[in-house]
């Protein structure tokens, strides 16, 4: 398992080495003036997400009580 994470970290170094110096300069700007504003949330996205767990939870108990009925 250690070994799987050592390749997540290469791929993830080399990844950041392929972004070019300006543009990972720029968002980090960007991202340090979003967080200067305060914590970013987005209320819509988290209510999609929860709906969409919600819907899977409600799959998964009708499939199990088809499957202990049948």
């Amino acid at each position: 398992m250690a070994a799987i994470e050592r390749w997540k970290h290469l791929g993830v170094a080399l990844a950041l080495r392929m972004i070019p110096q300006a543009v990972l300069a720029e968002c980090r700007e960007k991202a340090r003036a979003a967080m200067g504003q305060g914590k970013p949330t987005n209320w819509a996205a988290a209510a999609v997400i929860i709906a969409i767990w919600l819907l899977l939870a409600a799959l998964a108990v009708m499939v199990l009580a088809r499957a202990i009925r049948d």
